[in-house]
């Protein structure tokens, strides 16, 4: 009985998988230089990003990534993060040509402050939209509005930071 709910939930997730690779009808592997340009009064910030997108046929399609993101003068005290993200977006207008693809997601993982011990974390949901050109250059705009620790600093338990980024990359 045993072996047969094993081999019924394996032919499951052969069927699921194929039928979803079928779906796919287009992905890509995306590089984005960010940066977060209502923060330049506290100095200098800059990141990049990966992110693999899927897109299938009707429905968007996920996206999964990291990004590591570098604010040397913040306070007084460096900062940088190393984050995962992951969500959900999806392609509208000419899949060949000039497109748009708004995302939602959640990210999620480490800020580090030089100076300062840690760990801190950063958890939130971020959300943006991506303008695509023909020739897999983009541009993309984003918020996030994250939860940090790393106010333990100044003797408090959290707080929140609302990031405004913009960002540019290629898609291959």
């Amino acid at each position: 009985m045993k072996n047969a709910h094993l081999a019924l939930i394996t032919l499951l997730f052969m069927f699921v998988g194929t039928t979803m690779d079928a779906q796919i009808e287009n992905n890509s592997n995306n590089i984005t230089i960010v940066t977060a340009p209502g923060a330049y009064d506290d100095g200098f910030n800059i990141g990049v990003q990966y992110e693999h997108q899927w897109e299938w046929k009707r429905i968007g399609g996920p996206y999964v990534g990291g990004e590591v993101f570098v604010f040397p003068g913040l306070n007084d005290l460096g900062y940088w993060h190393i984050i995962g993200r992951f969500g959900w977006g999806a392609t509208f207008g000419n899949p060949v040509g000039w497109n748009y693809r708004p995302y939602l997601g959640f990210r999620g993982g480490r800020v580090i402050r030089p100076k300062e011990p840690g760990p801190y974390v950063l958890v939130g949901p971020e959300f943006g939209i991506q303008i695509n050109m023909p020739n897999g250059l983009y541009g993309k705009m984003y918020y996030a509005p994250d939860w940090r620790t790393d106010s333990a600093i100044w003797g408090k338990n959290s707080h929140s930071a609302d990031t405004i980024g913009a960002g540019v990359g290629f898609r291959f």
